[in-house]
């Protein structure tokens, strides 16, 4: 359903710091922010008691983007949603990532740098 994520096997350091080789679904999602379209970099951590343990979901921001930290979102792009903390027998993978669409498009996670424009030195 969603082509831009694809599954990989990493290996990840939990926030136990314990490092496991986990099921990573890594890539974008679609969101909609003020009539446009965006393209936001995450990745969710398949746990290995997946589907009874919640995933841990991730932002990825590229060289150019920037965490805009929030409710949802920390300093390091994990990701916090209702739907992760009451996780239950009913929730799965396509819920997350539709939950992540909506709350994003209200909230987007990550913003683009300010472009910087290097003047020339001056040179004597």
């Amino acid at each position: 359903m969603y082509r831009n994520l694809f599954a990989y096997i990493e290996k990840c350091t939990l926030p136990t710091g314990i490092k496991r080789d986990l099921i990573v679904l890594r890539g974008t999602i679609p969101i909609t922010y003020r009539k446009n379209v965006y393209n936001i970099p995450i990745s969710i951590w398949v746990l290995d008691n997946h589907p009874e343990s919640a995933p841990i979901c991730w932002v990825n921001p590229t060289k150019d983007m920037t965490i805009k930290v929030s409710e949802h979102v920390d300093q390091q792009g994990r990701v916090y949603l209702p739907y992760l903390s009451n996780w239950d027998h009913n929730s799965d993978l396509l819920g997350v990532i539709q939950v992540m669409i909506i709350i994003f498009g209200d909230m987007p996670p990550l913003y683009s740098k300010p472009k910087t424009t290097e003047t020339p030195g001056n040179s004597q």
